[in-house]
């Protein structure tokens, strides 16, 4: 596997060996939404770990084979023969999950751009608890301390899924941006989504409750499996743990499985093996709106 560091693909920098890692996660990906509008609507709830199917079918990059073209996120505007260069100028890497992408201690030379799957960055805080401090899906930036001449990463950046990203050294952005000046404009605007997207979580983190937010998450969940079905059920396809819903929630893999049971209790879903059946839309609806108590 290439890596822009040999360490930055081993999964190692953390203590695993006594089993005892407790994961707490500050952000969520929610803010509050103005008084006559319903919680969910309004929110801008990134799903990093459940992005859309790239639409079909998509060009490919001359010389490239199967390998899109088709940057996702603010990349996605910019025209096809500014698409082909930024590809050109970097290479692709991949990761299964579980893998880090980099180590804080790594000198931060590489900028990533995710292309597909999804990662978190976290931080180890006192007895090795793991502090996840964001999650991201296609399009997003990460490392973008690499911007920065002599700057490491300072975080861990880990694979929640098969993972996919463009690598692209400083050097090779100097040039890209000299030759493309509309890149340099996308990964602006690219940087500036995701710092709108850490205020907002922030903001959900003091507005609403876990409840809200894990309601709001299976909302936009069913958003991606079409219409709900009238009067009837709808089963999420997508295979998601307790411990990934916390990831994106902004909670822990306990809590959600307590507020998962509790949902199921009132009747709103029913659960697999990691699977979800949802089964009142209109009642999670209202808990975007009113916590469970």
């Amino acid at each position: 596997m290439l890596t822009p560091h040999a360490a930055a693909s081993q999964p190692g920098g953390r203590d695993r060996a006594s089993g005892q890692i407790k994961t707490e996660l500050h952000p969520s990906t929610l803010f509050k939404p103005p008084e006559d509008e319903p919680a969910w609507a309004a929110l801008n709830f990134q799903a990093a770990l459940f992005p859309p199917p790239l639409p079909a079918p998509v060009p490919t990059c001359p010389g490239w084979g199967i390998l899109l073209c088709m940057l996702p996120g603010a990349f996605g505007a910019l025209p096809a023969d500014a698409q082909a260069q930024v590809m050109a100028a970097g290479r692709v890497n991949r990761w299964s999950r579980t893998e880090l992408l980099y180590h804080p201690e790594d000198a931060a030379e590489t900028l990533f751009v995710l292309l597909r799957g999804a990662a978190r960055l976290y931080r180890l805080g006192a007895g090795a608890r793991e502090v996840t401090l964001d999650v991201h899906g296609p399009g997003a930036l990460l490392g973008v301390l690499a911007l920065t001449p002599g700057a490491r990463y300072g975080m861990y950046a880990e694979a929640m899924d098969d993972t996919e990203a463009l690598l692209l050294g400083q050097e090779a952005l100097t040039r890209l941006t000299g030759a493309q000046p509309a890149v340099g404009v996308a990964l602006t605007e690219q940087m500036t989504r995701q710092t709108r997207g850490v205020q907002e979580r922030l903001s959900g983190l003091v507005f609403l409750e876990v409840s809200q937010r894990l309601a709001v998450a299976l909302l936009h969940l069913a958003e991606r499996e079409g219409p709900w079905p009238e009067g009837g059920a709808l089963a999420l396809r997508d295979r998601v743990s307790h411990q990934d819903l916390a990831h994106v929630v902004g909670s822990t893999r306990e809590t959600i499985t307590k507020l998962l049971g509790d949902f199921r209790t009132r009747g709103l879903l029913d659960l697999g093996y990691r699977r979800i059946i949802l089964t009142d839309r209109e009642g999670l609806l209202r808990v975007t709106r009113e916590p469970l108590r």
